[in-house]
């Protein structure tokens, strides 16, 4: 089968998606984006493919209502109320949606995820969240791991990343270069957030458990410089912020049972952090797990790329609805060519 894709978003991990789906034998037939950079260009063109598609990309969203596919792919927006909007039209038209989204993974603790749900069911379509943090990594493979206990006491995941290569929107969005005191009212104001989907991971480990938390308790906190530090977009003065570290902790009858931690900052081994993903299990039997790269930024985005064309197939074959990895197989590499 040729699965018949549109992408949505272009920029560095839309683009690795597009040309490994289409190095898989899938065929990209609607291309947008915000960029004028890149709009009316081939496709081939902006993936830096060898050949070119045929396909044109295009800043008018709306007309994906007229679209036929299999898929539209959302390389967008975090946040589920950004998002909705942006799908809504894909999904009217009966294309199925897959999106890394972060607030997307599990999206049943937002208010938007009931009628997204229940849009995708009317108009017999699949809504899917995937990725690398989350939708992988942080939560769904500690989640597989207790599939071989027998009892779970606690589960701890985290996460650290070094933000050097990244700049604008991460850097804002993490509050990073400012002082303590403008990154504590930037917090108040919600200006910056952090890690948007701490809360969710716990929330979708708990779910896979069939576990009822009593309640997520979350936090977030500032990284403080204690020696200058450079990323490649950015120079943090000792003293200011650079990063924050998100906490969510899942709690069930006064116990923290659940717990996770994502930090994220511009040269995190200046104060001997190990750049990674680390799990651990205390239960019966207990795990431990890592997956460590100096390049976590790379790392990240080819999870996410392979995440999500890897889905596909799968998607396009489940059953309607707003969905989460707990109702679909995992499913593994996809190597047709």
């Amino acid at each position: 089968m040729t699965e018949k894709i549109i992408m949505v978003g272009l920029g560095g991990t839309g683009g690795i998606v597009a040309k490994l789906a289409i190095k898989r034998g899938m065929e990209v037939v609607g291309a947008f984006d915000i960029n004028e950079k890149i709009v009316g260009k081939d496709v081939g063109e902006v993936i830096g493919s060898d050949r070119k598609v045929g396909i044109f990309v295009s800043n008018q969203l709306s007309k994906i209502s007229e679209m036929s596919a299999d898929v539209a792919i959302y390389i967008t927006v975090s946040r589920l109320k950004d998002l909705y909007p942006q799908i809504l039209p894909a999904i009217r038209a009966g294309i199925n949606i897959i999106s890394t989204a972060d607030e997307l993974s599990f999206p049943w603790i937002h208010p938007e995820a009931k009628n997204i749900d229940e849009a995708a069911k009317k108009f017999n379509v699949t809504v899917f969240g995937t990725g690398s943090n989350p939708g992988f990594l942080t939560d769904v493979l500690p989640a597989l791991l207790t599939s071989g206990c027998q009892e779970v006491a606690e589960i701890k995941v985290k996460r650290v990343a070094d933000f050097s290569p990244y700049g604008g929107g991460v850097l804002k969005q993490f509050g990073i270069g400012l002082s303590r005191e403008d990154w504590k009212e930037a917090c108040e104001k919600g200006n910056v957030m952090g890690h948007l989907a701490s809360r969710g991971i716990v929330n979708y480990i708990a779910d896979c458990m069939d576990l009822k938390l009593d309640e997520v308790r979350e936090r977030i906190e500032s990284v403080i410089a204690k020696v200058p530090r450079v990323g490649l977009y950015c120079k943090v003065d000792k003293g200011n912020v650079a990063g924050t570290l998100n906490i969510a902790h899942g709690v069930k009858d006064g116990r923290e049972l659940i717990i996770f931690e994502m930090h994220g900052s511009i040269q995190p081994e200046t104060e001997k952090l190990k750049v990674g993903t680390f799990w651990s299990i205390k239960g019966k039997p207990s795990f431990e797990g890592s997956i460590k790269s100096k390049e976590i930024a790379a790392e990240s985005v080819l999870v996410t790329s392979a995440r999500v064309v890897n889905s596909i197939p799968i998607v396009t074959k489940s059953k309607p609805g707003l969905l989460t990895q707990k109702d679909l197989p995992l499913g593994a590499c996809i190597m047709r060519k």
